[in-house]
């Protein structure tokens, strides 16, 4: 399968997820209103980020590197949605983005070693 119709078949499989979550969202309590920080003129559906989360993880399965960034993205995902249903402070927030880099981290064994040119002809090395 070559990458074009990887993207396509993401593509499609998001807005086909985007269709089916839509209608849940009033039943799921996943609808922005007005009030606090949002101005909707309307109440609006948050699901965009549960079907691109779902149709990457599918996506990783199929190309079968799930495990590290699969599992980190499970976890944005899960926190994601308890965010837009119960609105979590901050610092939760922070503390699970920091534990699902650190999923893929660990499990993927991911280490940053070249930080690029940062002026002409100086090349940053980590090890």
């Amino acid at each position: 399968m070559n990458a074009w119709t990887l993207a396509a078949g993401v593509g499609l499989f998001v807005w086909i997820l985007m269709r089916f979550f839509i209608q849940l969202a009033p039943s799921m309590g996943l609808l922005a209103c007005s009030g606090g920080h949002r101005e909707h003129s309307q109440p609006t559906p948050m699901v965009g980020g549960i079907a691109i989360s779902i149709a990457l993880l599918a996506a990783l399965l199929s190309l079968g590197v799930f495990l590290g960034l699969g599992l980190g993205i499970f976890i944005l995902l899960v926190a994601g949605v308890i965010d837009d249903r119960f609105e979590i402070s901050h610092f939760w927030r922070f503390a699970v983005q920091i534990l699902a880099a650190w999923v893929i981290v660990y499990i993927d064994d991911v280490r940053l070693v070249y930080l690029g040119e940062l002026y002409p002809g100086v090349n940053l090395y980590v090890g």
